[in-house]
């Protein structure tokens, strides 16, 4: 998963490719995938490639955002997967799955920082105020992580690492692993290769969207 900065910046711009009529409802719904991690739901009631299919999203703005969000996260994996493959699992067989989930972190979340400083995040928090439960999830819930990131957000574009490393400790995730994605995002923000390719993966995934569009979205997919 992008970090939701991210998916939101992606949203507003591919709102024209997806036909969005309600923006609030379609940014909402561009955050509501992740919210599996506050809710507790589990992952392929959120981010299953049925949901990316037009027949899914078709008049609906917040299955659109929600469609976006998991689109985005097809093409950053594949960049990431080519871009950063050096430091990643795919280049060491050795690497836990826990150490490559920490990198990929760590780069998610130096790309959100960056896209934060790249569009007005505040004109769009409104949005999140606009609350779908589609699985059935307690709405106090969802609604208690769509504030986690008004709060986070509200001073953009000034978010830290440590705005984001909050994010994960409230939904559970352990003190040594934050510490450890903290540290590996202050590792990688001091390397200048790695850097200069971090402020590149979204203009990447803009020249991407329409190839990964025509496949997962117009049900080429399902062929």
């Amino acid at each position: 998963m992008a970090l939701e900065a991210t998916h939101i910046r992606f949203a507003l711009d591919t709102q024209n490719l997806f036909g969005v009529e309600d923006i609030n409802k379609y940014v909402s719904g561009s955050i509501y995938p992740d919210s599996r991690y506050a809710t507790g739901i589990d992952r392929i009631l959120t981010h299953d490639d049925s949901q990316i299919l037009e027949d899914f999203w078709e008049n609906n703005d917040f299955r659109k955002g929600w469609a976006s969000h998991l689109l985005y996260d097809k093409i950053q994996f594949s960049v990431h997967a080519e871009w950063f493959r050096d430091i990643l699992k795919e280049s060491d067989p050795k690497m836990t799955g826990e150490e490559d989930w920490i990198i990929r972190t760590a780069l998610k979340i130096l790309q959100d920082i960056d896209d934060l400083q790249h569009f007005d995040i505040r004109q769009y928090l409104g949005a999140l105020n606009y609350i779908e439960a589609p699985n059935g999830e307690d709405e106090a819930e969802v609604k208690k992580y769509n504030q986690l990131f008004i709060n986070i957000y509200k001073d953009a574009p000034n978010v830290s690492i440590e705005d984001l490393e909050k994010m994960w400790t409230d939904w559970n995730v352990s003190p040594e692993v934050a510490t450890k994605m903290r540290n590996k995002a202050y590792e990688i923000q001091a390397d200048k290769r790695l850097m200069g390719l971090i402020v590149n993966v979204y203009k990447e995934t803009m020249v991407r969207k329409d190839k990964f569009y025509n496949k997962y979205c117009t049900g080429e997919l399902s062929k």
